[in-house]
């Protein structure tokens, strides 16, 4: 890792470098779906602002990954499901969705877990304490721009190595960009 900066409470960036390639990882925690809509539309801002920052110049790879807090459906419309795919785990978006949902559209996003087809339990990444009910809550993001030069293989969840969490271990795995 060349350098890590935490931006908020919610959002930080790392910069990574291997064989000459460079990734920019932003890592980020939203705020629950309790929040107000209008705390949640600043969190994205400021998620935005990250991602758009200058440093952007240099690390043409990002990556987006993170508990973002809200449930993307597949009652989208279908320039929404273009970018978004339609291997979601749910039918209905959560207000986070679909706010989530403009911002992926917004700022030229793919949400790389729901282009792949995986049962729930490879999918979903939250169980209900009470219900457990299984949901998609942490999602991979990464530019359009970028799809020439980090291709994201497979995203899946592993609930063997959760840690005792109501979340399991997002696995991500990209190919080795030129």
């Amino acid at each position: 890792m060349i350098k890590f900066i935490p931006v908020s409470e919610g959002n930080a960036k790392a910069f990574i470098e291997t064989s000459g390639a460079r990734l920019k990882l932003v890592v980020t925690y939203a705020l629950t779906e309790n929040a107000d809509e209008s705390e949640y539309a600043a969190y994205l801002k400021e998620l935005a602002e990250c991602t758009r920052s200058s440093d952007q110049i240099y690390y043409e790879k990002m990556l987006i990954l993170g508990d973002l807090n809200a449930v993307i459906g597949l009652d989208l419309n279908d320039h929404l499901l273009r970018q978004i795919g339609k291997a979601a785990a749910s039918d209905e978006s959560s207000r986070n969705g679909l706010l989530l949902a403009e911002f992926v559209t917004e700022e030229k996003l793919r949400v790389d877990h729901t282009f792949l087809l995986k049962s729930d339990v490879r999918k979903c990444t939250w169980r209900h304490p009470r219900t457990k009910e299984l949901s998609l809550k942490d999602y991979a993001l990464t530019k359009l721009s970028a799809a020439k030069h980090l291709r994201v293989r497979d995203v899946r969840s592993s609930w063997e190595d959760s840690l005792d969490s109501d979340h399991a271990m997002m696995i991500v795995c990209i190919e080795k960009w030129p």
